[in-house]
């Protein structure tokens, strides 16, 4: 509990002192890299299906390919596994690699869109989203997919975008529910509410 609240008194200081209008990209960097390592470095214990996602990390190792479409996981995730666990047999190496993607995808996103990286980043602890990287995996790749493809999609980058945001539905299916983002006007005003 000292650690939690140590976070959020160190995010809070350097909130107040981003108030000045002053986006210091390093201190971003610094804090996203900070939770990367804190979650990345996480024991078995540590997150709802951390147990069990690396029991499925262990068994790739014995899966072909055909069996990949079997199971209650979504065909992205366990070819995910699967590449990864030929490369290494380290499930730390796994959260690495996963983490890297999910926590760079947050980066971009609020260097992006925040007005005060501090404040952001204490949200992101504060409302659960850091302790949500450490159990639902498969739903931050899902996430970390359609947060760059917003990002792609606002840069009109439309198909890269797409491409991203189905790359996501592969990892989670409820990442459907964010596709939203295609029907949605840049600027809503009282036409889009009125048919």
């Amino acid at each position: 509990m000292e650690l939690y609240l140590g976070i959020i008194c160190i995010f809070v200081l350097l909130s107040i002192c981003s108030f000045k209008g002053v986006k210091n990209e390093r201190v971003l960097l610094v804090v996203v890299l900070f939770l990367y390592f804190l979650v990345s470095f996480r024991s078995l214990t540590i997150g709802n299906d951390t147990l069990e996602y690396s029991i499925i990390f262990e068994n790739m190792s014995s899966i072909n390919g055909f069996q990949l479409y079997q199971g209650r996981f979504e065909f992205g995730y366990l070819l995910f596994n699967y590449l990864i666990r030929k490369v290494t047999s380290s499930y730390t190496v796994f959260l690495l690699i996963q983490n890297a993607f999910v926590y760079y995808a947050y980066y971009v996103f609020i260097k992006r869109y925040s007005t005060n990286y501090c404040m952001s980043m204490l949200l992101f602890f504060c409302f659960g989203y850091w302790g949500r990287t450490a159990s639902a995996i498969r739903l931050e790749m899902a996430i970390a997919c359609l947060l760059l493809a917003y990002c792609l999609y606002d840069s009109r980058k439309k198909w890269l975008g797409f491409i991203s945001g189905f790359i996501g539905l592969l990892f989670q299916r409820t990442s459907l529910s964010y596709w939203g983002i295609y029907i949605v006007p840049r600027k809503i005003n009282k036409k889009f509410f009125v048919f």
